[in-house]
């Protein structure tokens, strides 16, 4: 993932040892061998791993095979997505590289971990969304759209996953001599028009976009793709009456308050920060 080094940072911040002390009520150690997968794209896990020894790669794939090593991450990293806390399935794979001891914080607890340590909370929270976007970028992990870029069908589709912030690549077969081999593999007619190979390999022929929907995000009850950005703050907190159950014997990070909107922004104390995040539409106020 070609990124400017300022944007690599933030997007993959290293945690101290005395910050990764302060997560350790959070959460139990893990221990992988080297060649171990920590998880891979499609699980549902919703669990963050901080990285306190050993090395682990990233890397996407799409249901063509293609593979795109993403990063190396050492001691202080941390592995989790932002969609995850939207109930949505991981788009990367993670590997160890060497013999590996991680810091494992479950999904419930991750929520509590952005309230109750409002400043990593807010790294955290801001390397995840920068994720995302990267992701969303660059197609990584998401389902292949085959077809004429000009295709209504196509562009229909396209439409629909950009506006729920979902990675996707499209390969146009007038330019790209693999994408015409599968439409002649598969016998596409016009009405087959686009073809959505899905992240597990599985061929979709113009699927409707409930059905791409439940094919992306890989769960039947969800009619339709949950945004990573707008629903997001919604998903980690729920509603006010929810936020104070969540730190229910959390000891929370001093300045950190309730406020009067319905969601809050990771216990974020910078208000223009916050601000900032409901007009590019990350949250709602």
């Amino acid at each position: 993932m070609a990124v400017p080094d300022l944007r690599l940072e933030q997007m993959f911040p290293s945690l101290s040892p005395e910050e990764i002390d302060r997560l350790r009520r959070f959460g139990t150690i893990r221990r992988y061998a080297a060649g171990e997968l920590l998880f891979k794209a499609g699980d549902m896990n919703s669990a963050m791993f901080v990285l306190v020894a050993g090395s682990v790669g990233l890397s996407t794939r799409d249901g063509l095979g293609h593979v795109l090593d993403i990063i190396d991450l050492g001691p202080g990293g941390f592995l989790a997505e932002a969609g995850m806390l939207a109930g949505q399935p991981r788009l990367a794979d993670a590997r160890a590289k060497s013999d590996t001891e991680v810091l494992l914080i479950p999904g419930d607890r991750l929520r509590t971990v952005l309230i109750a340590e409002a400043e990593i909370g807010e790294r955290i929270m801001r390397a995840l969304l920068l994720r995302r976007a990267g992701l969303i970028e660059t197609g990584g992990g998401g389902p292949v759209l085959i077809g004429p870029a000009v295709h209504p069908e196509l562009i229909r589709l396209q439409g629909f996953l950009a506006r729920n912030a979902s990675p996707h690549r499209v390969l146009d077969p007038t330019a790209d001599h693999e994408a015409a081999v599968l439409l002649e593999h598969y016998e596409a007619r016009e009405a087959d028009i686009p073809l959505v190979v899905c992240p597990d390999g599985s061929v979709l022929q113009n699927p409707t976009e409930a059905d791409l929907a439940r094919a992306v995000v890989q769960a039947e009850d969800q009619g339709v793709l949950q945004g990573a950005f707008g629903p997001l703050a919604r998903a980690a907190f729920g509603p006010i009456g929810a936020r104070q159950k969540i730190t229910d014997g959390i000891q929370v990070e001093p300045g950190f308050v309730g406020r009067d909107s319905e969601l809050v922004a990771c216990g974020f104390e910078n208000r223009g920060h916050v601000e900032s995040l409901t007009q590019h539409g990350i949250m709602t106020a």
